[in-house]
């Protein structure tokens, strides 16, 4: 009954954040992660494009001047500045890339790989073992992200908040 599954999750081809191999979602919840790569053929967008998917400080602080409804996103985006690492590009929005992705289909590039995902507890917890080289000899059964069109990400993105703000503000 479900077309596609996405999961904002992982690193199949990067470094992670938590561990040198593993993102804190996959981390803290590995074995389900296993089971949906395992049963669900799910597309994996990781660290591999989400550190990528930022937007501009300069933009966010278009949207801060702006006041109302858009000073309220800026503060949401802004968020990640303040508590994680920000980039010189700005705040990766993670989420975001699975929906932009959603919005525009040629906002992501995937491969399709055979993933497994490291459930034993040792060094390699919550990391994506993905066989890029077909070591394993498995049918794909996950399609990984491998690239973000960064421009597409942020015109997907900020026009969808201008049209959110330009719509909450008629209401008010």
């Amino acid at each position: 009954m479900v077309d596609d599954i996405y999961v904002m999750g992982g690193a199949a081809l990067a470094a992670g954040n938590v561990t040198p191999v593993a993102e804190a979602n996959f981390h803290n919840d590995p074995a389900a992660a296993s089971r949906v790569v395992q049963d669900a053929s799910p597309t994996l967008v990781g660290l591999d494009v989400t550190n990528d998917a930022t937007i501009p400080t300069e933009r966010i602080e278009s949207y801060e001047t702006r006041g109302g409804v858009l000073g309220t996103v800026a503060d949401w985006l802004r968020y990640p500045v303040e508590a994680l690492d920000a980039r010189e590009t700005g705040p990766s929005i993670h989420d975001a890339a699975v929906l932009a992705d959603l919005v525009d289909p040629d906002t992501l590039d995937v491969a399709d790989y055979y993933c497994e995902i490291d459930t034993t507890g040792g060094p390699s917890h919550g990391s994506i073992v993905c066989d890029q080289h077909g070591v394993y000899d498995e049918a794909p059964n996950a399609a990984v992200a491998i690239d973000i069109d960064v421009e597409r990400y942020r015109n997907v993105v900020t026009t969808g908040l201008s049209g959110y703000a330009t719509h909450a503000e008629a209401c008010e």
